[in-house]
């Protein structure tokens, strides 16, 4: 197979459909709905620093302050789907619903707030 051929196949994973050359088979994907969340990010003046799962915040934090340290301030932290859109702590909370990642544990000793925490999903 091809680099096209895998890359056009890579994208069927997020709900596109495409013909590949050479197979003739049609793949259409099974997954519908909202992109799942793979990590933790952080905006910062316009630019996107992110880190794949099961990294916290503070894996991404460290990371920064050894390369970036004085390009990063105010930060938004937050998170980054599939689609690489990148979602604020409220709502990746939403998404995290909606995709069934959630694992939060309940409990008054818990946070139950409106925000995700990377130990809610991973």
């Amino acid at each position: 197979m091809t680099k096209l051929e895998l890359n056009m196949l890579a994208n069927n994973k997020y709900g596109r459909r495409a013909v590949l050359p050479g197979l003739r088979i049609e793949v259409q994907s099974q997954v519908v709905g909202p992109a799942a969340i793979i990590g933790v990010a952080i905006m910062s003046n316009d630019l996107l620093y992110q880190l794949l799962a099961p990294n916290r915040h503070h894996n991404l934090i460290h990371q920064l302050s050894l390369t970036h340290a004085s390009e990063t301030k105010p930060v938004i932290e937050g998170f980054v789907d599939a689609d690489n859109n990148f979602l604020t702590r409220t709502q990746a909370y939403v998404r995290a619903g909606q995709t069934g990642q959630l694992k939060r544990l309940a409990g008054p000793e818990f946070y139950q707030g409106p925000e995700l925490f990377s130990e809610d999903i991973w």
